[in-house]
């Protein structure tokens, strides 16, 4: 894919597949239907509208309505243009909310310098949007406007080994007119990166899930019954054992963490909400102490 700079993404149309099925720009091939393009999205014969100067230069349906992706393919297109320049590719730290507490998997968030960019190029039985390299390093970035990376191509990439995987969501762009320079901004805020492989932090998100304990509640009661943490005046609602919940269901991780094998099993560790649980009684310190040690907090 060649460079283009003053490059605007919208309603129309500017990206087509050539007959090598690589992503081409509108100013790059031949006016009408010698330009011989597809529509990346749903591969429809293309007309190529670039040999005047009243109208913007874009790619139409030939023969047919236009589709309903002319939008998402502009931004994956020009996403993609976009990093084949990219000097620094960020890699986000691997937390998440779980009920009372912040799950922590992975805490350093990076960057990582560029030294090589791949656009759309089979891997095995896939095609990831993008293969970057840093080093001896192989990561694959999705970008994500409408089609959220889905399971079966987790395990897809977590079976080539030796490789890491992010996606970027730029979902709720995908009405927006963006120029280049914006869409280069919003490919590098923290907040849009989630991993999505990361064999560092995988067998703690299993045992993780793994050691969940799920317990029903009967209709009306919100604490699990017979909880040695009641005995400290914890509830459910404010006790760092509660790893989520939902209307009748409370996910609690109590038994395993006050376990012997959780000093050998890779677990992550924990730290506080921004919103502190406030106890509804005092607990002994000794308990609060040994809250503290069992879950790393701080």
């Amino acid at each position: 894919m060649d460079l283009h700079t003053g490059v605007t993404v919208g309603k129309e149309l500017v990206y087509a597949l050539n007959p090598e099925g690589k992503h081409v720009y509108i100013d790059d091939v031949e006016n009408g239907l010698n330009c011989n393009c597809t529509c990346p999205a749903c591969g429809g014969q293309l007309i190529a509208r670039n040999g005047g100067e009243k109208i913007k230069h874009h790619f139409a349906h030939y023969n047919k309505a236009e589709c309903d992706f002319i939008r998402q393919t502009n931004i994956h297109c020009l996403a993609e243009e976009i990093f084949l320049t990219k000097k620094e590719l960020f890699l986000p730290s691997d937390n998440m909310i779980s009920g009372n507490l912040v799950s922590i998997f992975d805490q350093s968030s990076y960057k990582l310098p560029i030294t090589g960019v791949v656009l759309e190029n089979r891997v095995s039985d896939f095609i990831p949007d993008i293969i970057v390299t840093s080093g001896d390093l192989t990561i694959f970035v999705e970008i994500f406007v409408t089609h959220i990376v889905n399971e079966e191509k987790k395990k897809k990439i977590a079976a080539v080994g030796n490789c890491i995987a992010i996606e970027i969501d730029l979902s709720d762009k995908v009405h927006d007119n963006l120029t280049k320079e914006e869409l280069a901004k919003l490919l590098d805020e923290p907040q849009r990166i989630r991993w999505i492989y990361n064999p560092k932090t995988e067998e703690l998100h299993k045992n993780f899930e793994l050691y969940k304990k799920h317990y029903k509640l009967p209709e009306y009661e919100t604490v699990v019954r017979n909880c040695p943490q009641h005995y400290f005046g914890v509830t459910c609602d404010n006790c760092v054992c509660c790893v989520g919940r939902a209307k009748n269901e409370i996910q609690c991780n109590y038994e395993f963490v006050y376990s012997d094998k959780s000093n050998s099993i890779p677990y992550p560790i924990f730290t506080f909400t921004q919103e502190k649980p406030e106890l509804k009684k005092p607990m002994p310190p000794n308990a609060i102490e040994y809250i503290r040690h069992q879950y790393g907090l701080r």
